[in-house]
């Protein structure tokens, strides 16, 4: 891995907080379905064959993907106490920086990342790679925090007000356990993305933004208000074209 100095700092970062990485990210009603949706999609477009997770951090999402043993999974991270986690859920894990991607040619049937991309002020040289290691017809899945804010509208406003009036149990807080990265950490516009695929050798086969209410009602630690809040979703990603994540599914050409 190149020693650039966002890169250490990233790693650092990554590698204080994987004892504790899944409660951070993972512990959610929100998270959970986030992450067992991704993978339903693309176990929907992968059928068998050789499938990479990049930047892993502690595979959970290959984790979810193991009950598919049509699948040869790999994961690839550049933080080792990540790696250290990831084993135990992947058995075949590499160290190793996204920019340069230690697999041969045309090597993998799909690749996917998830949230992991913002993490690299240059996205040209991770999709580059990427389209290098796939075989022709791969499938890339990405999933990426959208670049816009979502806000309140009066009715969700009204019903998250009322929700939080009656006592419905929130999630802790647990901002202060996270570890700030690199300073150019942002979320990226779609628009950015799916450009970079196409000058690169890929054709788009979809993309969409996902969770809107869900996203906001996802502080409430209740599996009731989770499935409730879900179902306008669709609703709100249609009306205001904005969600809290956007997927893109590219086709290596």
């Amino acid at each position: 891995m190149e020693g650039t100095s966002w890169k250490l700092q990233d790693m650092s970062a990554e590698d204080s907080t994987a004892h504790i990485y899944d409660y951070l990210y993972h512990r959610t009603h929100f998270a959970r379905c986030m992450y067992r949706n991704f993978a339903k999609t693309i176990n929907r477009h992968t059928k068998g064959g050789r499938i990479l997770e990049l930047g892993c951090g502690v595979a959970y999402l290959s984790g979810i993907l193991s009950a598919d043993t049509t699948l040869d999974r790999y994961c690839m991270d550049f933080a080792y106490n990540m790696l250290k986690k990831a084993k135990t859920r992947c058995s075949q894990c590499v160290q190793a920086d996204m920019e340069y991607l230690p697999y041969s040619d045309k090597s993998f049937d799909a690749v996917f990342v998830s949230s992991a991309l913002h993490h690299f002020p240059y996205l040209e040289n991770v999709v580059k790679e990427t389209q290098r290691i796939l075989k022709p017809n791969g499938h890339l899945f990405i999933q990426e925090p959208n670049d816009h804010h979502l806000h309140f509208t009066k009715p969700l406003a009204i019903m998250h007000e009322c929700l939080r009036k009656l006592g419905v149990r929130q999630y802790p807080d647990v901002s202060k356990l996270e570890v700030k990265p690199s300073e150019h950490h942002a979320p990226l516009p779609i628009d950015m993305v799916v450009a970079s695929l196409q000058n690169n050798g890929f054709s788009i086969v979809n993309q969409k933004y996902l969770y809107y209410s869900s996203y906001l009602f996802s502080v409430f630690d209740n599996r009731l208000v989770h499935w409730l809040s879900r179902i306008p979703d669709k609703y709100y990603v249609n009306k205001l074209h904005d969600g809290y994540l956007f997927m893109i599914i590219g086709r290596r050409q």
